[in-house]
């Protein structure tokens, strides 16, 4: 971050993508400078039916489903996320705003119920999408699903 004034972020992905919450509620600046006023935020939902969305400061800015890629046909998980296809994405969002990004990732948890296949799928896709971000040197915020979920009820 530019800056380091980012501050109070709530609402997790659907903050993100909704330009009015995240002016009024979600992320805001104390005294931004200059940088902070083009940061570009990329939220993240890990999930093999996750998405990703962006939004910068004149509002929304794109969407996409995440990248899977067919990982076994005789598996109960049958894909997993597909990492060169995820940097590929970013890459092309953050083109030209490389030191102006901020993403920001749904915190995953276990589910009651939830089997082992499914924990570990979730784990990797996890690992995967932090890998990806790591590589590419840009900052995160993590955000728990409950803090979203809990402001559109």
């Amino acid at each position: 971050m530019a800056c380091g004034r980012v501050r109070g972020l709530r609402g997790g992905l659907q903050a993100v993508a909704n330009p009015d919450y995240w002016r009024g509620h979600g992320l805001y600046l104390q005294n931004p400078c200059r940088a902070c006023m083009t940061m570009l935020v990329i939220g993240i939902d890990v999930g093999l039916s996750g998405a990703l969305a962006a939004v910068g400061p004149d509002g929304f800015r794109g969407l996409a489903d995440m990248p899977v890629m067919l990982k076994s046909t005789v598996a109960k998980v049958k894909n997993e996320i597909n990492p060169a296809a995820l940097a590929a994405v970013l890459k092309e969002w953050t083109h030209g705003h490389a030191d102006e990004v901020l993403i920001v990732i749904e915190r995953t948890s276990s589910m009651p119920g939830q089997g082992v296949a499914g924990m570990f799928s979730m784990g990797d896709s996890l690992g995967c999408v932090r890998g990806v971000v790591g590589a590419l040197g840009f900052p995160v915020e993590w955000v728990s699903s409950g803090s979203w979920k809990r402001h559109y009820g």
